[in-house]
């Protein structure tokens, strides 16, 4: 089964900690919220995502990689311009 995370917005109201990294890579209780939401998909039956990227991607795609680490096949897509708000 396959899934689509949509991590692309800066998310201007989560001003200041979006400034320096994305919104799914912001720590909440000792994990980011792209790998809790990861880990939650994985747990439902999930084996593939595509992960839609645009402001800061180059740390979710560090952090991420291709899923083998988490135990999915991950692959991206570089929304640009950015479409959502």
């Amino acid at each position: 089964m396959k899934a689509v995370i949509l991590s692309a917005a800066k998310s201007e109201r989560l001003y200041p900690f979006t400034e320096t990294r994305a919104k799914p890579m912001i720590h909440i209780a000792g994990t980011t919220i792209l790998e809790t939401t990861c880990a939650t998909l994985r747990a439902a039956g999930i084996t593939e995502l595509l992960i839609v990227v645009n402001h800061k991607r180059e740390s979710i795609e560090a952090v991420m990689e291709h899923g083998h680490g988490h135990g999915l096949s991950i692959d991206y897509v570089l929304q640009d311009p950015i479409d959502g708000i």
